[in-house]
């Protein structure tokens, strides 16, 4: 039994330690996450264009939740830090570090789920959104479609397809598809010059083999995708091991000296 309560011990001090560190580094990811997304004009621009404006904040809330636990672990590592690092274990510490535990469990467990629910809508969203952009794409004399000039999104439209390799929304084929405006002004071309691989090259964008033709929204969808399978695998092992570690605190609760008032320090 003195054996075993010395490793479980030893476990938790590693753990909380680990506990600290990752909550710490996770808390200031997520938030700086949080941050990025609220303030950057073209993704509030994307959703308020698709009418996806649910879909962003239930991100912004999700992502919230994974902040606040991050928060929990930190919160968890110190008391578990403290606790361990009597000669004599404290029960009611036990108890507060099992509590955290469960908190941290729960946590997770609900932003993956909110997460997992709103992937599809978060995807469709940006599909739609970039679809408007592109349909206010070939507007001329500074038309403003929402609260967005031709200017703006031709820019925007232009830097996405360059920077992700993209063209259109699903391909160069729904500039045409689409009945865009840009379209119906540049019958004879296939998409802008920014779908090209070298937009200087003149005609570029009348021949397919120079032209990007995966469609911007299957990139997005791919890179939200590996973002979320990130949060996806990180939240599940985490909430596993907070798991472990609350019916492990409870244990050593209950064969723990339960003296010395509800001091974990």
């Amino acid at each position: 039994m003195a054996c075993a309560l010395s490793c479980l011990r030893a476990f938790f001090i590693i753990l909380s330690i680990a506990y600290v560190l990752v909550g710490l580094a996770g808390g200031i990811a997520s938030g700086v996450f949080i941050y990025i997304w609220q303030t950057t004009t073209e993704i509030k621009q994307l959703f308020e264009l698709s009418n996806s404006q649910e879909t962003f904040n239930h991100v912004v809330i999700a992502m919230g939740i994974v902040t606040a636990a991050f928060g929990a672990m930190l919160i968890a590592g110190f008391v578990g830090c403290c606790a361990m690092g009597r000669r004599h274990h404290n029960q009611c510490c036990q108890d507060v570090l099992a509590f955290f535990a469960l908190l941290i469990t729960l946590m997770f467990t609900a932003a993956v789920i909110l997460l997992a629910v709103f992937r599809n809508k978060l995807h469709n969203g940006v599909e739609t959104a970039f679809e408007v952009n592109m349909h206010a794409y070939g507007n001329v004399g500074g038309a403003v479609i929402g609260d967005v000039a031709d200017s703006a999104v031709r820019a925007y439209v232009d830097t996405t397809q360059q920077s992700q390799k993209c063209c259109g929304s699903t391909g160069f084929e729904s500039w045409k598809t689409l009945g865009t405006s840009w379209a119906t002004a540049n019958p004879m071309d296939l998409a802008p010059t920014s779908c090209c691989f070298r937009p200087e090259d003149a005609l570029c964008n009348r021949n397919v083999a120079q032209m990007y033709t995966r469609g911007c929204s299957s990139v997005v969808g791919d890179i939200s995708s590996e973002v979320f399978t990130v949060i996806y695998i990180v939240g599940a092992v985490i909430a596993l091991v907070s798991l472990i570690e609350m019916l492990t605190a409870c244990y050593m609760a209950r064969t723990s000296n339960k003296g010395g008032g509800c001091c974990c320090c």
